[in-house]
């Protein structure tokens, strides 16, 4: 008979460390989850390391500057790595004349990186974090330009996967 999981402690009661996810875990986008933050509190005091892990386009200080806009404790977490922070390392090693596929604001992502933003048909890369407008655009609209990326067998990462991002409720 399987046994009924009740808290956090009883999945991690032999862990070193725990791997935690953050939108739709620590927070909703808008308000942290303090059951979470609290558990995640309790795993450290017992002297576990808490790495938080998400798909987040922004390097780790991005995401700790949204955390403090919206007030997840930061006593509830050692390390944080983001998607953006291993495109950030990709890119150091990659191709140079990228074309950036995303909104403005997570053009951030690419300051100080030795890199040049060019046009689709000079790319040797692509960038993408989402859509240019995520509040009015669907994926369709991309087909031709990315189906002429894939022809070109260019290097492609999405440094943001979501098809859907959930804000508060």
């Amino acid at each position: 008979m399987p046994r009924k999981i009740t808290d956090l402690d009883q999945l991690t009661e032999h862990a070193d460390v725990l791997l935690c996810d953050v939108w739709g875990v620590i927070h909703n986008g808008v308000n942290p989850f303090a059951l979470s933050v609290e558990a995640l509190k309790a795993a450290r005091a017992r002297g576990q390391a808490v790495i938080l892990i998400t798909n987040s386009p922004r390097p780790a200080q991005g995401v700790i500057r949204q955390f403090e806009t919206i007030g997840v404790d930061p006593d509830c977490w050692d390390d944080i790595v983001t998607s953006g922070d291993v495109t950030l390392q990709l890119f150091s090693e990659g191709p140079k004349q990228i074309y950036f596929l995303g909104p403005e604001r997570d053009m951030a992502l690419v300051e100080g990186l030795d890199v040049e933003l060019v046009d689709p048909g000079a790319a040797k890369a692509v960038l993408c974090t989402g859509l240019f407008d995520d509040e009015t655009e669907q994926a369709e609209t991309y087909r031709a330009l990315l189906e002429g990326f894939k022809a070109r067998a260019l290097p492609r990462i999405c440094a943001n996967p979501d098809r859907v991002v959930e804000r508060c409720d």
